[in-house]
């Protein structure tokens, strides 16, 4: 009677298992908390000051107060610091227990003191850069598309034109903008600074847990999961900018929607970027399942057939995720749960809904996260080495 032969087992080598993070990581870390320690002491001392009774800064401000988030901060940083210090003597003996505090610094971090300035520098960053995005995506498209060029150079002369038309007022918006842009920036230099310390200490933590949680039974299961529903996620995930980009684009109409009153030319050009921004942001989110997102279409020149490499769309959309992520709770409290001591801006309960619908970082941000960690499966799926059969 035949027997059956088991099948080989994969050696234990092949199976992934979680790694102790990196020392240059630990020590970020690290120093990062030594800074957040320092700024929270800062604000202790300074209950009084702008940075500290500005409602934009922490969201956890809106519940505690300024003394009680001076000292949260203060706290957070020194535990992140001591405990990265302490792993650097024995990660893989302490891996538990530094387990638990990168989850606690994330939670702390990453959403008790977040605020919505995470993701407005990020929107603003992106709207500003977004006009040489245009021009070079033009060039290489006409580079590639010879049919193309003259439909591009007639669309570029019309566009020409107009400004040409009206250059007086169009230089005087661009410069009104370039002033108004700059003062704002500089006027909000301490906030900017303090939600750019706050992203990079939870950055730096996101990465130490997912170092310590690679290749754990939990992980491949839900990245199994992920896997098989990747394309609803990053359908999903590419909804996510729409009600916001097409919101802008009301801007250039006479009727615009929840926009101030008296839009001046130099608005509805901002409105103009911004919305373009989030729309760009859509197309390049299906960019995840599309086979242009894996590898380089016609119109990019010397790389057209190649292999996109994994970390060009992983890294920026996970970046974006994690920002996206971090400014849901900061949104949905500004949105349906003002501060006691903020001054009233006059929205309904349905206006408030509204702006939590057309800002959907809620599920927005998971859904990106989660879209990216597909694609990521997916190209490592595609690019692992078949099977071997006897």
């Amino acid at each position: 009677m035949p027997t059956r032969t088991p099948l080989p087992q994969p050696p234990s080598a092949l199976v992934p298992r979680p790694t102790a993070p990196p020392r240059p990581l630990l020590l970020v870390a690290a120093l990062l908390g030594l800074v957040a320690a320092a700024v929270g002491a800062w604000l202790a001392v300074h209950p009084a000051s702008a940075l500290s009774r500005d409602p934009e800064v922490f969201v956890l401000r809106a519940l505690l107060g300024p003394r009680a988030t001076a000292a949260v901060v203060g706290a957070l940083g020194l535990a992140g610091a001591a405990g990265a210090l302490s792993a650097l003597r024995a990660p893989r003996r302490r891996s538990r227990r530094l387990l638990v505090l990168a989850l606690v610094e994330v939670a702390g971090f990453g959403v008790a003191l977040q605020s919505v300035t995470t993701i407005s520098l990020a929107g603003y960053l992106l709207a500003a850069a977004l006009p040489l995005g245009v021009v070079v995506l033009l060039a290489l498209v006409v580079r590639r598309y010879r049919r193309l060029r003259w439909p591009v150079l007639v669309g570029v002369l019309a566009v020409l034109l107009a400004v040409a038309r009206s250059w007086t007022s169009a230089t005087a918006a661009l410069g009104r903008l370039g002033q108004a842009l700059a003062a704002g920036f500089a006027a909000a230099a301490p906030r900017i600074g303090t939600t750019v310390l706050v992203v990079a200490v939870t950055a730096a933590w996101v990465l130490v847990v997912l170092r310590l949680l690679r290749g754990s039974e939990g992980v491949r299961t839900a990245g199994g999961w992920v896997l098989r529903h990747r394309v609803a996620l990053t359908l999903v995930a590419a909804a996510g900018p729409l009600p916001y980009g097409l919101l802008r684009l009301t801007w250039l109409t006479p009727h615009p929607l929840l926009a101030p009153g008296g839009l001046s030319g130099e608005m509805r050009l901002w409105g103009l970027l911004l919305g373009g921004a989030a729309l760009l942001g859509s197309v390049l989110t299906l960019g995840l399942v599309l086979p242009w997102g894996e590898r380089f279409p016609r119109w990019f020149p010397r790389l057209v057939g190649r292999r996109v490499p994994v970390a060009a769309a992983a890294v920026p959309g996970g970046l974006v995720a994690g920002l996206l992520s971090a400014a849901a709770v900061p949104m949905l409290r500004m949105a349906l749960l003002p501060a006691a001591d903020e001054v009233g801006d006059g929205l309904t309960r349905l206006e408030r809904l509204e702006l939590a619908l057309v800002f959907p970082f809620w599920v927005w941000g998971p859904a990106l996260a989660l879209a990216v960690w597909g694609y990521a499966q997916h190209r490592s799926v595609q690019g692992a080495p078949a099977p071997a059969r006897g």
